[in-house]
């Protein structure tokens, strides 16, 4: 990446099996692997389940929907997922997943998914997420 990444940076992030991206806050960076010069991890402030590599940012909304093109020419989304999946769609199927990794009760679950998904910072359509649908229709 060319640039430096600091926590507050505002980046795109395509997630693993959607036809969206969405623009986020880097909120964690963790270089206790190698901090002199080595693999960096990144966290934002979207539900991803993992730390990031630099590779699967961007710093532009045109770099996220060249990427976002090339992952559907070649087939990198789960094919149920048509592309006008939603924002809210997977956000709401990745802190269920998530959660679900969690040993709470149920209702524990419940409250956590709920508390998560209305902690998430407000996206707008083409603005500060879109699909693929705005790409290609």
């Amino acid at each position: 990446m060319e640039k430096e990444l600091k926590i507050g940076d505002a980046v795109w992030y395509i997630p693993d099996g959607y036809l969206l991206a969405v623009k986020c806050k880097i909120i964690e960076i963790d270089d206790e692997f190698d901090p002199v010069g080595g693999i960096i991890f990144y966290d934002i402030d979207e539900p991803v389940g993992h730390d990031l590599y630099e590779d699967e940012l961007f710093l532009t909304k045109k770099a996220a929907e060249a990427a976002l093109l090339v992952k559907y020419e070649n087939r990198h989304y789960k094919y149920k997922d048509s592309p006008a999946v939603e924002l809210d769609l997977y956000r709401k199927r990745k802190i269920k997943f998530i959660v679900s990794t969690w040993e709470l009760l149920p209702q524990e679950k419940k409250r956590e998914i709920d508390n998560w998904y209305n902690s998430l910072p407000p996206k707008i359509y083409n603005e500060s997420w879109f699909n693929l649908a705005s790409l290609v229709y």
